[in-house]
């Protein structure tokens, strides 16, 4: 939550802007506009993280308006929101025959993430590769737990998962 006080000479009513900046060299990115209360609440995960921080809040009676700026401040980076897009969970597939793996992942602070930034890998075979696309196959019979690892270049991670069935009796050929 952000709180500020002020106040008009003539107590007109005031409406206030809301910006933050991530860093000295960063822009000003619009958070909030025509408030009518001195505070603002802010969900977690929707600034970019940093360690020099600020808000600026703009304060308006009509034509004149006069900006107040924070201290700085640490924001922790945004974790990856992560989704495996295919193979679907719960989808069966022939061992050792070659699939499609897609997924994505973002964050805040860096947008889409690729390359190495993304690994696959299955909880019964193993890695399997990385990126955004990657072809591969399941080659154990069984139930294979297919976890997406994204790693954000600010250090989070999150893990996405797909169940996924290779016919077949575990330890033996599929059939």
């Amino acid at each position: 939550m952000v709180y500020w006080a002020a106040s008009h000479p003539e107590d007109r009513e005031l409406r206030y802007i809301v910006r933050y900046a991530a860093d000295e060299e960063s822009q000003w990115r619009f958070v909030a506009a025509d408030l009518t209360e001195s505070r603002l609440e802010i969900p977690v995960g929707t600034l970019p993280g940093s360690s020099r921080g600020r808000i600026q809040v703009g304060a308006s009676a009509g034509g004149r308006t006069m900006w107040a700026e924070s201290e700085t401040f640490e924001i922790e980076p945004s974790v990856p929101e992560t989704v495996i897009l295919a193979p679907a969970s719960g989808a069966e597939v022939t061992a050792g025959e070659e699939i499609s793996f897609r997924g994505e992942a973002m964050t805040i602070e860096h947008g889409l993430l690729d390359g190495g930034a993304l690994s696959w890998r299955s909880r019964l075979d193993g890695e399997l590769g990385s990126g955004r696309h990657l072809r591969a196959s399941l080659t154990s019979p069984g139930e294979h737990i297919v976890e997406l690892t994204a790693r954000s270049p600010a250090g989070p991670e999150a893990v996405a998962s797909a169940r996924v069935l290779v016919p077949g009796r575990p330890g033996r050929a599929a059939e």
